[in-house]
């Protein structure tokens, strides 16, 4: 039907594979710190490297990272709940367009949490924290 929108369903795996969606074509993300809260700019430089909208490209780059990339994402998780609270369930969840920073400081939040569930799934890794 020519008015439907179209969709693919398939694995994450064929979705990578087919378009690309891997930690090589990670997106380079460059925020504008004047839309990023002052009391967050801390963690910028880390919304630029985690803070991928593409969930598949952004699982991949989690589980290729180094045990120090590692580190440094599972620390944001003592300042998350701040972020969260403070800011992004703030009035910009409601805006119909979000600025980039604001949901490069999102999927960072997802990327924690990846990081989180798989450092809890291998307690034994050197990395967790």
């Amino acid at each position: 039907m020519p008015d439907e929108p179209y969709f693919e369903v398939a694995s994450g795996k064929e979705l990578r594979e087919k378009y690309g969606l891997t930690a090589r074509n990670c997106p380079t993300i460059h925020l504008d710190s004047s839309r990023v809260p002052a009391q967050f700019r801390q963690w910028i430089s880390l919304a630029e490297r985690w803070g991928i909208g593409d969930d598949l490209i952004r699982e991949d780059c989690v589980h290729k990272a180094t045990a120090e990339e590692l580190r440094e994402l599972l620390a944001f998780g003592d300042a998350y709940d701040t972020v969260l609270t403070e800011w992004l369930a703030g009035s910009e969840a409601d805006s119909p367009q979000p600025t980039q920073e604001y949901i490069a400081f999102t999927c960072l939040g997802m990327a924690w949490d990846l990081a989180r569930v798989l450092a809890k799934k291998d307690e034994d890794k050197r990395w967790v924290v």
